[in-house]
């Protein structure tokens, strides 16, 4: 219960960020006590803390409903630009190559942002079929970023800052993210490929928070169209995420169901922090996640209308 409460204390620290995260677990938990405080519920004492345990169950729910809450798909229009999108958090220390790089050149997406990628990873993409269906590619190895795609890129570039400004990381050099354009039909679009770090204590979350300002500094040569997608490691209860969304002016691109993307080796706390955020003129006609492929991320595949 008290974490319930301490998840919404960002204002007076954002080190509290970190416990607005797990607000299915928190209900799970708070069900479980409910049913077991109904045995002595006669008491005053019992009584008391069964109401309490009550109301924080509701407040968790209902957050949880809010973005797990169905809105539906977009229906397909004539006329209207589709686009398939891969997202995928490969795991740095994941050795299963061909899986994941079978697993994209099967997804057919479009465009595939991908995650903790190192010289290793590199090099056994070079030695796949895959850069044969994917011929533009924009490469942030300092950083872990990878962006692939079947269409061409009118410009794309790294928005990075030093190493001093990220902290350090096994496979991170530098922070910052990859910016692409491309053109759709007629349609320019921005994308953008990150992966922030874990915002636990202060300097990570300070070098969160510079994530969020290069982002803004880019906003007024942004496209009319934007995707941003990442392992952003952050869920829809937190600061961070309602940042995104409200300095870029984009929307959340999930429209089917509550989609927890990690960690795969311990499901009971699973949670989503994989996303794809759009535009508010951009329409979702299908969403799924993908299957294990030995990374702690599932992956997130997405496809997308452009009106």
């Amino acid at each position: 219960m008290l974490f319930t409460v301490l998840g919404f204390a960002t204002q007076i620290s954002l080190v509290f960020d970190l416990l607005s995260h797990f607000r299915v677990q928190y209900a799970l938990v708070q069900l479980i006590g409910l049913i077991w405080m109904l045995r002595t519920l006669k008491k005053p004492t019992v009584m008391a803390l069964f109401m309490a345990t009550l109301i924080a169950l509701f407040i968790n729910l209902s957050l949880v409903w809010q973005y797990a809450s169905p809105t539906g798909f977009a229906k397909r229009q004539s006329g209207s630009v589709q686009l398939q999108l891969l997202q995928i958090n490969v795991l740095v220390f994941n050795q299963n190559y061909d899986k994941v790089l079978s697993m994209i050149q099967q997804s057919d997406a479009d465009i595939v942002s991908v995650q903790e990628v190192d010289y290793l990873w590199d090099e056994a993409l070079e030695q796949s079929a895959v850069l044969k269906k994917y011929p533009y590619q924009v490469r942030h190895l300092r950083a872990g970023n990878l962006l692939l795609s079947k269409i061409p890129l009118a410009s794309a570039k790294i928005v990075s800052f030093p190493e001093d400004k990220l902290g350090k990381a096994i496979y991170r050099k530098e922070g910052g993210f990859i910016l692409a354009r491309f053109t759709l039909k007629g349609r320019p679009v921005s994308l953008m490929n990150l992966h922030p770090p874990v915002p636990v204590g202060p300097k990570y979350i300070n070098s969160y928070l510079q994530y969020l300002s290069l982002l803004a500094a880019e906003k007024p040569s942004l496209a009319p169209t934007v995707i941003l997608l990442g392992d952003l490691n952050t869920t829809p209860w937190s600061f961070f995420y309602k940042q995104y969304l409200q300095e870029l002016g984009l929307k959340d691109a999930k429209a089917h169901h509550y989609m927890p993307t990690w960690p795969t080796f311990m499901p009971l706390f699973y949670l989503p922090i994989d996303h794809v955020f759009v535009s508010s003129n951009v329409q979702t006609l299908h969403q799924q996640t993908g299957s294990f492929n030995g990374s702690d991320h599932l992956p997130v595949l997405v496809e997308l209308q452009i009106p």
